[in-house]
């Protein structure tokens, strides 16, 4: 930490959290199942549907905006294929977003 110049430091410690983050959030995608049975069971049906389309918008703008992730990238030239790994980024955030939904479900019952 005493360097002057610490952007390898910087980018690491921005990977490691990325890559934490990521694998917490992975997880969630195993309540969609259940989410999906219970958009129909809800007080108010709309209330349901509006819900579980919002997560599913918010997903899309989530692998919308991993263009963004992927215009910047600076890979490692000894590595195979890193872009499987940028692309399943969104795929594996996106779980929180099925956290949040399952969570907007149980609000709404």
């Amino acid at each position: 930490m005493l360097r002057e110049e610490r952007s390898n430091l910087v980018r690491n410690i921005s990977h490691s959290l990325t890559a934490s983050i990521a694998c917490a959030a992975l997880p969630g995608w195993l309540f969609l199942p259940s989410i999906i049975r219970f958009t129909f069971s809800v007080r108010i049906l709309e209330l349901g549907i509006l819900v579980a389309v919002l997560g599913l918008l918010a997903v899309i703008v989530l692998a919308g905006l991993s263009h963004l992730w992927v215009k910047d990238a600076k890979y490692n030239t000894d590595m195979l294929l890193p872009q499987v790994g940028t692309a399943l980024i969104p795929v594996m955030m996106g779980g929180m977003v099925v956290y949040a939904t399952g969570l907007g479900m149980l609000l709404i019952a």
